[in-house]
């Protein structure tokens, strides 16, 4: 077998195994950060029809990792929906958070921009941390549903 063929058979196998890493890190991440727990109980069925894909330079994050503008989000009378690009989707479904589930910890501003840190479940599965974005239409729509 010549150099090159080995060289060609190793990149080949390389690839692969690169993919099943990266799939891996993902469900991993869906572990550690709560994502996996919330799907269990909030796994969405359908994409609301307002979904923001671009965050306007917002940041969202459920657990430890923060995602800045990949992250899809809505705020609908259902809920909180998220979800990650499908490129990113691997152990990551689609969530859709009913409002009773959803704990307002903060809700501060900084330099004009919303910041609101939310607990998710009862008992606590998943932090949630949203800056601009959607974090505005968020609050709002908490406030109201704890008024009525």
């Amino acid at each position: 077998m010549s150099e090159e063929s080995v060289t060609l058979l190793a990149l080949l196998g390389t690839i692969p195994a690169a993919v099943a890493f990266f799939a891996g890190l993902l469900f991993l991440d869906a572990r550690i950060t709560g994502w996996h727990a919330l799907a269990q109980r909030f796994s969405a069925t359908v994409e609301p029809a307002n979904v923001h894909t671009r965050q306007n330079g917002g940041v969202g994050a459920v657990g430890l990792i923060h995602v800045k503008g990949l992250m899809r989000a809505a705020a609908n009378d259902n809920g909180l929906y998220f979800a990650f690009p499908t490129f990113l989707s691997a152990g990551h479904p689609p969530l859709q958070i009913p409002w009773s589930e959803i704990r307002l910890v903060s809700d501060k501003h900084l330099l004009g921009v919303r910041i609101v840190r939310l607990e998710v479940g009862q008992p606590k599965l998943a932090r949630v941390y949203l800056r601009g974005g959607i974090a505005d239409a968020v609050a709002e729509r908490l406030a109201a549903h704890q008024t009525a």
